[in-house]
């Protein structure tokens, strides 16, 4: 494995960091779909101090997030791995005041290691959840298709990014001999 990755899109880099970076905190949307499946929850900057600033996701949460090179009024995506997310009842209190929005799980899938599910949230945003089969006894309790849920997620586990700027595929440069 290497100790520092190169993303790019469309011949432009999209970021240069850590394995780990490049996973847990992408620079770009394209950078978040790339490695590994995402969750985007698209929203606006609302405000930004410092480093900090609020996001109104577009299902109407407002979160705070660090928010760095963003500005009040951007467009942004709150990204979310699906490991990271907990599955409770819809319109339960999440523990601790964390994050979190109602939707109605699409789909359940056994996965062996785990069980995949899809929850589609309000403004046509869908969300992948990945929960470890631990035990059989909380695998059959996981909820099925059409059943309310609301999601959560610790506020370290969201990092906010913008959407991607690369050039088109079909841009061509001359080049001068």
């Amino acid at each position: 494995m290497s100790d520092r990755i190169a993303v790019m899109s469309n011949g432009v880099v999209e970021q240069v960091d850590t394995p780990e970076n490049v996973y847990e905190r992408p620079a770009t949307t394209f950078v978040a779909g790339f490695i590994g499946v995402s969750n985007l929850m698209p929203g606006t900057v609302t405000s930004a101090t410092g480093g900090r600033g609020m996001i109104r996701l577009d299902t109407g949460l407002e979160v705070e997030s660090r928010v760095d090179g963003l500005a009040t009024g951007e467009r942004c995506h709150a990204v979310v791995r699906p490991e990271k997310l907990r599955i409770t009842d819809p319109g339960s209190v999440t523990p601790g005041g964390l994050p979190g929005v109602d939707g109605i799980v699409q789909s359940s899938v056994y996965l062996g290691t785990s069980t995949q599910i899809i929850v589609a949230l309000p403004g046509d945003v869908s969300m992948t959840v990945l929960v470890p089969n631990a035990s059989e006894a909380e695998r059959a309790r996981l909820p099925g298709g059409g059943a309310p849920v609301r999601l959560s997620w610790e506020a370290d586990h969201m990092h906010v990014v913008r959407e991607s700027e690369s050039r088109p595929a079909d841009v061509q440069e001359t080049v001068l001999a």
